[in-house]
């Protein structure tokens, strides 16, 4: 039976298509970076995969051990028997994770690792970011501000996130693929100045006009 759509208690057949079935293999073919993905999901055991069981940095998916070179722990703290012995304590104290924005209350840990974190590096003051998502969400507006920023196409997808919020507070986005490094700097070239840049070269040419 064909497919109909109700209106009004009345049904309509479906919409022809407006394309040819001549053109159907090209427009089911992957573009752009959906091409990349595609490859993945036929080449890449790891993509959409459910893993079943870890030992250390191998991994188990089905009845494959692989060995996990995909993780986002880039200090391997994930597995450090000091900080996984650490955790119940933890726990017990403020549970699976604070119910509350940081905005109307910031749990103590937050502060003791900010005023670690801050001495250690000798600096003012340090700002904890939980995620990535975080991160790139707070970090890129806040450094770009309305200059530029240059994403690379196949960055972490929270990159292009946070370039959209780059983008909707006035900066300027491109996107440049690592093999296309004349692209790059192209872009690099036509980019306006900085405000940064321009408040630098505003105090060279004061120093100039000062010397001369």
């Amino acid at each position: 039976m064909s497919q109909t759509f109700e209106t009004l208690g009345r049904p309509l057949p479906p919409a022809p298509s407006a394309f040819s079935p001549a053109w159907r293999h090209v427009l089911d073919r992957p573009l752009g970076i959906r091409t990349e993905l595609d490859r993945m999901r036929r080449q890449a055991p790891f993509y959409d995969a459910t893993v079943d069981e870890i030992d250390g940095r191998r991994i188990r998916i089905g009845d494959h051990w692989l060995t996990d070179f995909a993780s986002c722990n880039y200090l391997g703290l994930d597995l450090d028997r000091e900080i996984i012995e650490a955790v119940p304590a933890y726990l017990d104290l403020w549970g699976t994770h604070p119910s509350w924005s940081r905005l109307i209350a910031s749990p103590r840990p937050y502060d003791d690792i900010e005023r670690m974190l801050a001495e250690l590096l000798g600096a003012e003051d340090a700002l904890l970011l939980p995620t990535i998502t975080h991160i790139q969400h707070s970090v890129l507006p806040a450094l770009v501000g309305r200059g530029a920023l240059f994403v690379e196409l196949h960055a972490h997808q929270t990159a292009h996130d946070g370039a959209a919020m780059v983008a909707s507070r006035g900066g300027t986005v491109a996107r440049f693929r690592e093999d296309r490094l004349d692209r790059l700097d192209r872009l690099l070239r036509a980019a306006p100045p900085s405000p940064g840049d321009l408040r630098r070269r505003g105090a060279q040419h004061d120093g100039q006009r000062a010397a001369a």
